[in-house]
């Protein structure tokens, strides 16, 4: 009898350990994870800048992100969102940019423009989030400004590239049916920028004589291996385009995050229209640069 008293009381134990698990996990699963977000508003234009950043301990990862935005959704934007953790070497406090987890686009006119990524982290590590915004109004107005997530004093981030990587010249085609003019597709241009590469790409259209209504639209594309076929798709929100009513020459550029083992090419699609004898003339054609991988 005792024995058997014993045993139910190690039973009951252990039953209560294993509930006590469950309810621990589901506690943490259905526990919010905290998020910082950060705005500062711009100088000079109705324009704000913002950084957020999310540390789940529970799953040793951290989600992040920034945006731009601007009222009445006009301006040129640009976003560089740099993750960086924190150190102390030779007793110096120090920030360090996290390798290859950056993101970056622009220009472009989207608006609001949001990035956001994620990546493993360390829960006794200490992170931050660096979200540099620049835009530029149609009058010629231009703000930049940093914000940070996950902290009081930091510095302002520049776009400045420490490294470049130009592989492919340009790549010219023709227009069909709109003779002496051409289209160029320039680019990928790799370059690291605090820490990430970021892949420049745009191409323009030139005519040799008569002023053109023209567009021109330049995107981004990376391959990928279906059922033995290399088939290219167009990175989503790479997209950039611009018109103009009269013109001889249109030209658009702009950039995007690029990762390590991922091909990419540059693909410029452009049209132009003129009066002819008999009614509107429309040419249109594509421009497609090799592709290249950082």
């Amino acid at each position: 009898m005792k024995g058997a008293t014993m045993k139910m009381s190690i039973r009951s134990i252990a039953l209560a350990c294993v509930a006590s698990l469950i309810f621990a996990a589901g506690a943490s699963a259905s526990t919010p994870v905290p998020r910082i977000s950060t705005t500062k508003q711009m100088t000079r234009i109705p324009c704000s800048v913002t950084a957020t950043f999310a540390l789940n301990s529970v799953a040793g990862t951290m989600s992040y992100g920034g945006g731009v935005s601007c009222a009445g959704g006009a301006g040129e934007k640009v976003i560089d969102v740099v993750p960086q953790v924190f150190s102390v070497v030779n007793g110096w406090p120090l920030w360090f940019n996290l390798s290859l987890s950056g993101l970056y686009q622009g220009p472009t006119p989207a608006n609001p423009l949001r990035l956001s990524g994620s990546r493993s982290a360390v829960a006794s590590h200490v992170y931050r989030i660096l979200v540099y915004g620049r835009v530029t109004m149609p009058d010629g107005r231009s703000s930049a400004a940093t914000v940070c997530a996950n902290c009081a004093d930091f510095g302002n981030l520049t776009t400045r590239s420490s490294y470049t990587d130009a592989p492919q010249g340009p790549t010219i085609a023709p227009m069909q049916g709109v003779p002496g003019c051409t289209i160029t597709a320039s680019g990928p241009v790799f370059t690291l920028v605090n820490g990430s590469y970021v892949v420049t790409y745009g191409g323009y259209v030139s005519c040799n004589d008569g002023v053109k209504r023209m567009s021109v639209t330049t995107s981004l594309q990376t391959p990928n291996q279906i059922r033995g076929r290399t088939i290219w798709f167009t990175i989503k929100g790479s997209s950039v385009s611009l018109g103009t009513p009269s013109a001889r020459f249109i030209e658009l550029s702009t950039a995007h995050t690029a990762y390590l083992g991922h091909g990419y090419r540059t693909v410029v699609f452009a049209t132009c229209k003129y009066p002819g004898v008999h009614g509107m003339i429309t040419g249109a054609g594509t421009a497609y640069s090799p592709g290249w991988a950082p």
